[in-house]
């Protein structure tokens, strides 16, 4: 089928709603603290190793997770009855974190 005039396109209806607020991106705002507060690691730091860990927290990726393995690692070291092969295991989880975590800023 050819045409003599130029060719005119009508938009379709949007389906979808326009955000009444801009996306601001997943997790919670900068700064909140009920994780640290109320979650997983709440329970598991000593009050000495949250304030270790609370120096590292201030950041958006897994440098958090790989300051709080860091802080637990040199806890086990420190503990003389500590069994090698968890030694080995959190080594070896520190050194997935780091990996994850340098393929994530590349």
């Amino acid at each position: 089928m050819t045409t003599n005039g130029p060719l005119h396109l009508v938009p379709l209806p949007s389906t979808a709603a326009a955000p009444e607020t801009p996306h601001r991106g997943p997790g919670a705002p900068i700064g909140n603290q009920n994780a640290r507060k109320h979650g997983y690691y709440a329970k598991a730091l000593l009050p000495e190793e949250e304030a270790l860990l609370h120096e590292a927290i201030e950041l958006r990726d897994l440098r958090p997770e790989i300051a709080f393995m860091r802080v637990k690692l040199l806890s086990l070291i420190s503990n003389p009855t500590t069994p090698d092969e968890l030694l080995i295991k959190a080594v070896g989880t520190l050194t997935r974190l780091m990996a994850v975590q340098d393929r994530l800023t590349r």
